[in-house]
């Protein structure tokens, strides 16, 4: 599945993600720290924080939903009047 992270609240921001769900997040150093220990000494926790991020990332973010979503969007815009 990949790795588990932990990012900063801005580097979290936009993704659409739930922290502690497919990844961690912590603003403070000392939280960043406590959350890569945990990672490292909670093999369980930090395996399905990976797997769930892998998912996530292949549901919102693989070539077929961005192909998905763009397509969407043009069928949208094509039904839109235009003046």
């Amino acid at each position: 599945f990949g790795d588990p992270v932990v990012a900063t609240t801005i580097g979290a921001e936009g993704l659409g993600v739930t922290p502690g769900q497919e990844l961690e997040v912590a603003a403070a150093p000392t939280a960043i720290a406590d959350a890569c220990v945990r990672l490292l000494t909670d093999r369980v926790h930090a395996s399905d924080l990976a797997g769930r991020a892998y998912d996530f990332v292949s549901q919102h973010y693989s070539a077929e939903a961005v192909q998905q979503r763009l397509c969407e969007r043009m069928l949208v815009s094509d039904n839109v009047a235009r003046p």
